[in-house]
């Protein structure tokens, strides 16, 4: 891997996240890992994943609902956003 990825448990450390939730969110298609080893499944997030998860924080913080995170992930424009 030529990029810097970052292990579940690393991300769950530096962020305070548990590695339960990351799952989850892998799991619902919320924060997909850029990276899933085929020979072993270890998740590796790199720094847009970071900056994904940020974006989760915040929101959540903020009680929007998992579902309208996700669009809002989904967007590239910001001027497309309206809450």
């Amino acid at each position: 891997m030529e990029h810097a990825y970052y292990r579940i448990g690393e991300v769950s450390q530096v962020t305070g996240i548990s590695k339960d939730t990351l799952h989850f969110y892998n799991k619902i298609g919320l924060l997909v890992p850029d990276h899933i080893d085929p020979n072993n499944q270890y998740r590796y997030y790199s720094l847009r994943n970071l900056w994904q998860l940020d974006i989760i924080t915040t929101c959540r913080k903020l009680n929007i609902p998992l579902e309208t995170v996700k669009q809002i992930l989904s967007l590239h424009d910001n001027g497309e956003l309206l809450l």
